[in-house]
């Protein structure tokens, strides 16, 4: 055997070296000076009520949308006889942010529901 492993010095069990185990009470009057010096006083609460975003009027959502779909049924008979992509018509969306449409509010979008966003895209077919 090698010589260094045997001159190892003994172990502790955990937990127990140079620990010093606690009374068994403490003091009341020391906890509570400790606790009265070391309190701070409590920071303000601030309650903030949760506000529930408003969907957008699907009055208001229509008026926004209709034109540019009137737009893009003028032309999609012919763009479909020429076999022309739809390019002008995804630019038209894109300028009054048709993709934004499920977007909260808080991000920037219009917070439509499900429900406006599929009736809009079935005005739109």
């Amino acid at each position: 055997m090698n010589a260094r492993l045997h001159s190892l010095p003994a172990l502790e069990p955990i937990g127990t070296a140079g620990v010093e185990s606690p009374p068994d009470r403490w003091p009341v009057e020391a906890t509570q000076a400790e606790a009265a010096a070391a309190s701070v006083a409590p920071a303000p609460s601030l309650s903030v009520t949760p506000v529930a975003p408003v969907a957008p009027d699907d009055a208001a959502l229509a008026a926004r949308f209709r034109p540019i779909f009137a737009r893009i049924a003028e032309r999609a008979a012919e763009r479909e006889h020429a076999r022309e992509l739809a390019s002008d018509a995804v630019g038209w969306r894109r300028e009054v942010r048709f993709g934004a449409l499920r977007v909260p509010v808080e991000q920037g979008g219009f917070g439509a529901s499900v429900e406006q966003f599929f009736a809009l895209l079935i005005e739109l077919a």
